[in-house]
């Protein structure tokens, strides 16, 4: 099982102390602007385009400079500096990971603008409450507000927009499993990207395109998605990204038995990492390295990148990728007919996702300890195991359709509903 990138908030946490004493030339200018800025709209904005700049370092700060800003807007009765404001306590509550806090702010912008009528403030109020539900999981929700972005863009013909919101949609739609959906907007996607030439976007269209050919284990097609990402990446001075789309074409070649091929691309990725000092990439790597070197039959090899991982993970208290590490490690020492130690890590992680609630690592574990037991010789504890992992298997793909059955339900209501509200605009413009 490959490792994915997904180590941006983490990432963002680690970063954050180092920048505590620094502030950028904008920040410093609009603090000295607001030293004698009268009470009206002006300061009103100075206020709030003074905690974006500095939301991220000094976030309280950021917090208490929208406070005053949202009471002077109210006391002035300027609606829109008033949801500027509270669009930037979204980004602060975001930022500090108060995810819930976040989308009760960025309604509150939304209400506001929609009072308004700024189509396009109303539109960027819909992308954020879109992408915050897609970091908590409610993907549902998430689509109608992405999809009600789209159709203001396309009134806006704003084509840059258009694609990014066609991305949101396309993301969206993949996290649910309907993979024909999310490939048909990241293809509507292309085409845009494609005319504006926007090299990073397309790079990004071809790896999500690729990631949806590897969730469906179509590794050779995915193989040539990710080839043109990453011809894409090495023009463009993004090393970040150049990693990762070089981890991407190994994960394919790791899984048509070319493991020895994408052994070189996992090193140059491990290399950009270190490179830049980041651990959340080299641990990444590792775990890959790990699970290629294990695929060839070098053991001890994938047990030392395995290792590596692990001691960054802990590090960072990366739950997620301690389960991997272990799981790696366990089939590892199982291949190598290290049953005990095999035993031992399958209990690790599966202690892990117990606590955590991890369903996919708990299914995984009922699999492994059936395979460990039986290879043990142990084999009414294996079909014990067997049984279990059927029947949460089981449990979990019922609750999976069912849930598939609503989602497909609601969206085509939602969609009906979108139908029914545009040919009335339409009807409206030609009487």
């Amino acid at each position: 099982m490959k490792h994915w990138c997904g180590y941006l908030i983490l990432l963002l946490a680690v970063l954050l102390p180092a920048l505590a004493y620094a502030q950028s030339p904008a920040a410093d200018s609009l603090a000295r602007l607001l030293r004698d800025a009268p009470a009206d709209t002006h300061r009103v904005v100075l206020l709030t385009d003074y905690a974006w700049e500095i939301n991220e370092v000094h976030t309280d700060e950021a917090d208490a400079r929208l406070h005053e800003a949202i009471k002077l807007a109210q006391k002035l009765n300027f609606s829109s500096g008033e949801a500027s404001a509270w669009n930037g306590l979204g980004v602060v509550e975001e930022i500090r990971g108060n995810l819930e806090a976040a989308e009760q702010h960025y309604r509150q912008a939304l209400r506001l603008r929609r009072n308004i009528g700024n189509q396009k403030e109303i539109a960027s109020s819909l992308n954020n409450l879109g992408v915050l539900l897609e970091m908590q999981g409610r993907f549902d929700s998430a689509l109608v507000f992405h999809r009600e972005n789209l159709n203001i863009q396309r009134e806006l013909l704003d084509t840059v927009r258009i694609a990014r919101a066609l991305f949101n949609i396309s993301a969206a739609y993949q996290e649910m499993g309907l993979y024909p959906e999310a490939q048909s907007h990241l293809l509507d996607a292309r085409l845009i990207l494609e005319a504006l030439g926007d090299r990073d976007g397309i790079a990004k269209v071809y790896t999500q395109l690729g990631h949806i050919q590897y969730e469906l284990d179509r590794y050779p097609a995915a193989l040539e998605w990710y080839e043109r990402a990453l011809q894409l990446r090495e023009q463009i001075d993004d090393p970040g990204r150049l990693a990762e789309a070089l981890s991407d074409y190994a994960n394919a070649l790791d899984e048509i038995d070319s493991s020895q091929m994408a052994l070189k691309y996992y090193e140059r990725a491990l290399g950009i990492w270190k490179e830049l000092d980041d651990l959340p990439g080299q641990a990444m790597v590792y775990i890959n390295l790990g699970d290629a070197h294990k695929h060839i039959g070098s053991y001890s090899i994938a047990l030392y990148y395995l290792n590596l991982a692990e001691k960054i993970c802990l590090s960072l208290n990366d739950i997620q990728g301690l389960m991997e590490v272990y799981n790696t490690m366990g089939d590892t020492y199982g291949r190598a007919n290290q049953l005990d130690k095999a035993l031992e890590y399958t209990k690790k992680y599966y202690r892990i996702a117990q606590e955590s609630g991890d369903e996919k690592y708990i299914q995984r574990a009922y699999k492994d300890f059936a395979e460990v037991y039986s290879a043990m010789g142990e084999f009414k504890t294996a079909y014990d195991w067997r049984v279990k992992y059927d029947e949460y298997r089981y449990d979990r793909l019922d609750e999976k359709i069912g849930v598939d059955f609503a989602r497909k339900e609601a969206l085509f209501a939602d969609q009906k509903k979108q139908e029914q509200i545009e040919n009335q605009k339409r009807e409206l413009r030609v009487r």
